[in-house]
């Protein structure tokens, strides 16, 4: 009987061994697996970092105003001064530069800077445009037809330098000078009746604007290109007048606030409201343009123009898989004149959403692609860092 009992112990016993074993050997193969695996992808990601930090990426396009365009992006990000490398207290300074050229003797050049000097208090601020490229033109106001786009060519240099110091904890205060010169202003549509340019005669505009001004820049992020947490203030002052070599006499006032609210690990709520305010004899160009890849993406910038522009936008972040994240993004903003002809009926929406790509996993710097759409319009877009 207790023979019976041990061989009636002893065979699931045995049995339950094997499972174990089975299970511990088909445990371990598994998570050899998993460990090759993402030693694997660690090494495509390693690859592909050091790809985008050592070598410009292609652009390649199509459409019928340009013919086929070829061109280079580049982006970098990195911390300036002694030991500064791994210390988050020193923001990250960033590099890009984009240049292409069309089949129609069109080109873009557009390099920035935004460098922070490490601990020694100092940020510069650069950009530095050169445009001989066409771009489509509704008219003035907030109220303008997509049926009535007119295609407007015209060379364009632009450069602006900004010199910061430290002044306070993270607030930097800072010198500007900008400098704009529209030339060779050339409707490209045969159809005059249709053109708005026309009317508000674009030509008149062309001429240098040159201006000094300040800026206050309040860093409380703790990701200054890809934030999880803390706010963001830049405002800037700048006045065009003759006595600095302007043909044009306006003033420029810009405000940015940026809030991010992190909802989980890795799941960000990023909100931004933003406003210009140009008052005085404002050149067509130079109004407030909404739309394009950073502001209202979905509409195309400068379908609404006008002196004043306010938008609120907000942007969910989250993580998919590996260093492919994804956003959902929507935003309202209205153009007016005035403050006083702001109306709630006035005001115009986009939509859309957007993956990510980690390109550099030590400051956290994506590629983004992006597709927004509003009310009428609807646009892919593609670049470095996020929209704001």
């Amino acid at each position: 009987m207790v023979r019976r009992l041990q061989t009636f112990l002893i065979k699931p016993l045995l049995v339950l061994v094997l499972i174990s074993m089975s299970m511990t050997l088909f445990s371990q193969q598994t998570n050899d697996t998993i460990a090759e695996k993402k030693s694997a992808f660690e090494k495509i990601n390693d690859k592909m970092e050091w790809i985008v930090k050592w070598f410009p990426l292609p652009i390649v396009s199509y459409n019928t105003e340009t013919d086929w365009l070829f061109g280079l992006t580049k982006f970098n990000s990195f911390r300036l001064g002694k030991n500064a490398k791994g210390d988050t207290t020193v923001p990250t300074s960033t590099v890009t530069g984009l240049a292409y050229y069309t089949l129609n003797n069109q080109f873009k050049f557009v390099a920035n800077s935004d460098l922070f000097f490490g601990r020694s208090g100092w940020r510069n601020f650069n950009q530095f445009i050169l445009i001989s490229f066409p771009s489509f033109y509704y008219g003035i106001g907030n109220d303008t037809k997509l049926e009535n786009q007119c295609l407007v060519e015209f060379d364009q240099k632009e450069f602006t330098n900004a010199i910061g110091y430290n002044v306070y904890k993270r607030m930097y205060l800072s010198f500007v000078y900008r400098f704009k010169n529209y030339t060779k202003v050339k409707y490209m549509d045969n159809n005059d009746s249709i053109c708005p340019g026309r009317d508000a005669n674009l030509s008149v505009n062309e001429g240098i604007q040159s201006g000094i001004g300040l800026m206050l820049y309040l860093e409380g992020r703790d990701n200054n290109i890809n934030a999880h947490k803390g706010s963001f203030l830049m405002a800037s002052f700048v006045d065009y007048h003759q006595n600095f070599g302007s043909k044009f006499n306006y003033s420029y006032f810009l405000m940015d606030y940026r809030k991010y609210f992190p909802l989980a690990e890795k799941v960000t709520l990023a909100t931004q409201f933003y406003s210009e305010i140009n008052f005085g004899d404002v050149p067509v160009q130079s109004l407030a343009l909404m739309g394009g890849g950073e502001k209202m993406r979905g509409i195309y910038q400068g379908r609404y123009r006008d002196k004043l522009m306010t938008i609120a936008q907000t942007e969910i972040r989250f993580p998919i898989y590996w260093i492919i994240s994804a956003v959902a993004f929507g935003g309202i903003g209205e153009v007016s004149p005035s403050f006083s002809s702001y109306k709630l009926d006035g005001i115009h929406w986009s939509a859309g959403a957007g993956l990510r790509l980690m390109v550099d996993s030590q400051h956290k710097a994506n590629i983004r692609f992006d597709y927004g759409i509003s009310s009428d319009q609807h646009f892919f877009f593609f670049g470095f860092g996020e929209a704001f």
